[in-house]
């Protein structure tokens, strides 16, 4: 995508196209080059040729296509439990199992005793799903206590990277 859309800002913007005509309209405006934008579009080539070089990747050129079909078609093939953020978990183990939602909602009111319960019987995917809904309903951000419970569980399974990102929060 920084290869095509050469720049963050833009990558960023993307997510926020509701359809194909405008992601038609963000390409022409982005092809229409003002003259003191020269020097930024030699930089932005030059740095776009030495990425491709360097992670032997290639430009996509529908970035539309690919973000909004292929990749989510794929995504959707592989999901077995969907999430708010309509990402959904994949598979973690090469098993077939129950893998039962905790539903989350934004302004609910949360029951610890329910969700350690949840946590003591749920699959990794199951409770990935919630650690993924319950950020996104920002749910965790005003109950201390539940985000202790989320971090403690996150830590049981590995997740220190996710751990670390909250802290931040």
């Amino acid at each position: 995508m920084v290869c095509t859309m050469k720049g963050a800002l833009t990558i960023s913007n993307f997510n926020t196209l509701e359809d194909e005509g405008q992601y038609i309209r963000l390409l022409k405006e982005l092809k229409q080059v003002e003259p003191e934008d020269e020097e930024f579009e030699e930089n932005a080539n030059y740095l776009v040729e030495k990425i491709i070089a360097a992670f032997d990747s290639e430009r996509i050129e529908d970035v539309y296509h690919y973000v909004e079909i292929k990749v989510r078609t794929e995504r959707e093939q592989q999901t077995i439990l969907s999430t708010l953020d309509g990402l959904g978990i994949i598979p973690v183990e090469n098993i077939t199992s129950n893998f039962l939602p905790y539903k989350l909602e934004k302004d609910m009111t949360i029951d610890m005793e329910e969700v350690k319960a949840f946590f003591n019987s749920a699959t990794t995917e199951s409770k990935m799903a919630f650690f993924r809904d319950v950020q996104f309903t920002y749910l965790i951000a005003n109950e201390i206590a539940l985000k202790e419970l989320v971090i403690h569980e996150m830590i049981k399974l590995g997740l220190q990277d996710e751990v670390d990102r909250l802290y931040v929060f």
